[in-house]
C-alpha cells in the first residue's frame, strides 16, 4: 500500500470510528505521509486527542456535548462513550481517559476465541491457570493449559 492510500485510509477508519473526518483530516494533514505511515490508527488518534488536552469536564454541558464538542466525534460515539458507564464513575476520569479508553477498545476487539472462552467460562467459579509451559513435552503443555480448580 502507497502512503499516499494508506494515510487515506487512516482517515476514513477514524471516521468510521466516530471522529469528524474533516476536523481529523485537516489536523492530519500536517503530517508528512511518510511519517504517517510507520504508525498505526490508534497511535495517531491517541496523539490527536492528547493534544487537545482536555482534563476537566465543562459542569454547564451534558458529558456527551462536552466529548463530542472537545475531541470533534459524532455525538453518537460520544452518548455511546458516557452511557457505557455510570455517571458517577465517569466523572471520577477525566475526559481525555474515557477517549482514549474508547480508542483502545475500538481499535484492538477481542479475538472471537476470546469471546468464545469468556461466554463458555462459568461465572461463579474461580479458574486459574498455570502460566508457562516448563518444557516443550505435549503432556506438560496440556497441563498447562487445563484448568487448575
Amino acid at each position: 500500500m502507497e502512503e499516499r492510500e494508506y494515510v487515506e485510509n487512516i482517515k476514513n477508519e477514524a471516521a468510521q470510528l466516530g471522529f469528524i473526518w474533516n476536523k481529523f483530516a485537516q489536523w492530519l494533514s500536517y503530517i508528512s505521509d511518510n511519517i504517517v505511515a510507520t504508525q498505526t490508527l490508534e497511535y495517531w488518534l491517541r496523539y490527536y486527542v492528547s493534544e487537545l488536552e482536555t482534563n476537566a469536564w465543562n459542569e454547564d454541558i451534558s458529558p456527551s456535548v462536552w466529548l463530542a464538542s472537545r475531541f470533534a466525534i459524532t455525538p453518537e460515539k460520544a452518548n455511546t462513550i458516557v452511557n457505557s458507564v455510570s455517571e458517577e464513575y465517569l466523572q471520577c476520569q477525566t475526559p481525555q481517559y474515557w477517549i482514549i479508553e474508547w480508542i483502545k477498545q475500538q481499535t484492538n476487539p477481542a479475538s472471537p476465541e476470546f469471546e468464545t472462552f469468556i461466554k463458555n467460562e462459568p461465572a461463579d467459579i474461580l479458574v486459574t491457570y498455570n502460566k508457562e509451559p516448563q518444557s516443550n513435552n505435549a503432556e506438560e503443555l496440556n497441563r498447562t493449559i487445563t484448568p487448575a480448580f
